[in-house]
Order: C-alpha cells, then sequence, then structure tokens
C-alpha cells in the first residue's frame, strides 16, 4: 500500500506586458484557504501550499500516516475527491489594468478542475509541470474566489485502466496516473 498524496503547489498570479519582461508583476493569493470532501458540506482550515493529508492532520481528522500502521487507516483520503476553496481576494486596478493577465499554477496533483469566479478556467491532468490561465475577462477588484477539485488519482486510474486494450505493467492503476 502506498498513501497517495494530493498536494495543491503554489498559486501566483502572473500579470504581464505584452513581451513578458520587466513589466512582469507577482501577486500571490495569500488568503483563508478550507478543504472539504467533494460533495460534502465540512470544511477545515487548509495551507496553500500543501496537501490534503497534512490538512487532515491539522484538523485532527487522521492519524499521520508515516507513524506506525497508520497508513492503513488512512487509505480512504486517496479515494475521495477533494476541494480547496480560496477566501476572496481583491486585486488592485493596476493590475487589472495590464494587457494579460495570467494565473499559474505550479503544481496541481493530478487531475483537477479550477474555478474562478465560478468559472472552469482549467482541467489539469499532470502534476509535472505547471500550467497558466489567462484570466484578463474573469478576475474582478473584488470579491474573487478559486476553487480547485482534485479528482482521486485511484478513481481515474480505474477508468483509465480498464479502457486500455492490454495488460498494464505492475500494478494498473499506478501505471496509468
Amino acid at each position: 500500500m502506498y498513501v497517495k498524496h494530493y498536494f495543491i503547489l503554489v498559486f501566483a498570479m502572473v500579470l504581464t506586458s505584452p513581451a513578458f519582461t520587466q513589466n512582469t508583476v507577482k501577486h500571490s493569493i495569500n488568503v483563508d484557504w478550507q478543504l472539504s470532501r467533494f460533495g460534502i458540506d465540512k470544511t477545515y482550515p487548509a495551507t496553500v501550499p500543501g496537501n490534503v493529508h497534512t490538512d487532515l492532520m491539522a484538523a485532527g481528522v487522521i492519524p499521520d500516516p508515516f507513524v506506525s500502521t497508520n497508513e492503513d487507516s488512512v487509505q480512504w483520503v486517496g479515494l475521495e475527491d477533494w476541494t480547496y476553496t480560496s477566501g476572496t481576494f481583491s486585486v488592485a486596478e493596476n493590475i487589472l489594468s495590464k494587457e494579460n493577465v495570467k494565473l499559474k499554477f505550479n503544481g496541481l496533483d493530478t487531475y483537477a478542475n479550477v474555478w474562478l469566479n465560478n468559472q472552469h478556467i482549467l482541467s489539469a491532468n499532470n502534476y509535472h509541470r505547471s500550467w497558466e490561465v489567462d484570466v484578463k475577462g474573469i478576475l474582478k477588484s473584488s470579491k474573487n474566489t478559486l476553487k480547485v477539485n482534485f479528482k482521486s488519482t485511484t478513481a481515474v486510474g480505474e477508468i483509465l485502466a480498464s479502457e486500455t486494450d492490454y495488460v498494464l505493467p505492475g500494478e494498473e492503476i499506478r501505471a496509468v496516473t
């Protein structure tokens, strides 16, 4: 068995001029984040960057999976979908006036859908890359919110493995996720 950690790493807003030169402005989204199991209203304080397991441990929901045989009792975490929701944040008008406004994610693990102000802006499928999204027409001066839903890699892996016409090496689910 292994513990699959869902990581939600650095969010940074990258605001640029057309040439992406010295006019680049970075604005981190340092707000109160909340974690919830997808479809369930109970929320827990979250740290971004961070991951589901450490946030659940901090909230007293699960024990440390690296102590004794605790790993066995936290396997359910990897079978669930999880959602990170930001508190509201503002963006200065001088940033909004830039020609290009991009939201950059330096790590979303692995299958994630992202919404800005209730508008879907990204479907990610690879932890080993960064993602940039043009948000110029969506971002507002105040009361912006981000929501990131992480799909269970186990559930997605089962679907992907069942769709292959051949036998995959090793653990089939891990071979496709």
